[in-house]
C-alpha cells in the first residue's frame, strides 16, 4: 500500500479515536464536578479515567503525526528507484572499471579487459596478451561464462570470446 494512503487512514483513525476521547474526558469532568469530587469513590474513578484518557490522548497525537509525516514529507519507493536509475546512469565509465577491478582479481580483470578492448578475441590471443597459461585462462573464462558476461564460439581452431553484458 502506498504511503500517501496509510498516512490518509491513520490521520482519519487518530482524529475520530481523539474525537471520542475528547467527548469521554467532558463526561468525565462533568461527572466528577457532579459528584462534588473530594476523596471518595466516585472522585477515584474520574482520576483513574482522566489519567488514561490523557495517555489516550497522546498516543493519538503521536499517530498523528506520524500520519502528517507519511502524507507530507515521506518519498514513495518511486521516488527512490528514479534516485537509483539517475545515479547509476552518472557512473561514469571511469568509474564503474574501478568498480569491477575491486571486485575481480588481478588476473580476471587482465582478461575482461584485454575482451573489452577487442570483442571476439580467440582465446589464443588472448592468452598471449594476457600472459596467462591455457588452464589458467580457461578456468577463468569459465567462471565468466557461468556468471553470463561471457560468450565463447568456434572460431576455426580455437574460440572466440564476446562479452554478454556491456561492461
Amino acid at each position: 500500500m502506498n504511503q500517501k494512503k496509510i498516512g490518509v487512514v491513520i490521520l482519519a483513525l487518530s482524529i475520530i479515536v481523539g474525537a471520542l476521547l475528547i467527548n469521554l474526558i467532558s463526561e468525565t469532568k462533568s461527572t466528577g464536578n457532579e459528584a462534588g469530587c473530594f476523596q471518595n469513590k466516585e472522585c477515584v474513578a474520574t482520576t483513574a479515567v482522566l489519567n488514561s484518557s490523557n495517555l489516550g490522548i497522546g498516543i493519538i497525537f503521536a499517530l498523528f503525526s506520524l500520519a502528517i509525516y507519511l502524507i507530507i514529507f515521506s518519498r514513495g519507493d518511486e521516488f527512490w528507484l528514479k534516485k537509483l536509475e539517475q545515479q547509476k546512469q552518472n557512473i561514469s565509465e571511469e568509474e564503474k572499471w574501478k568498480i569491477i577491478e575491486m571486485m575481480l582479481d588481478k588476473n580476471e580483470f587482465m582478461v575482461i579487459k584485454a575482451i573489452k578492448e577487442q570483442d571476439g578475441i580467440t582465446q589464443f590471443t588472448l592468452r598471449l596478451r594476457t600472459d596467462l597459461s591455457k588452464s589458467k585462462l580457461s578456468d577463468i573464462l569459465t567462471k565468466f561464462e557461468k556468471r553470463g558476461l561471457i560468450e565463447r564460439q568456434p572460431k576455426g581452431k580455437s574460440l572466440a570470446v564476446f562479452l554478454k553484458k556491456a561492461i
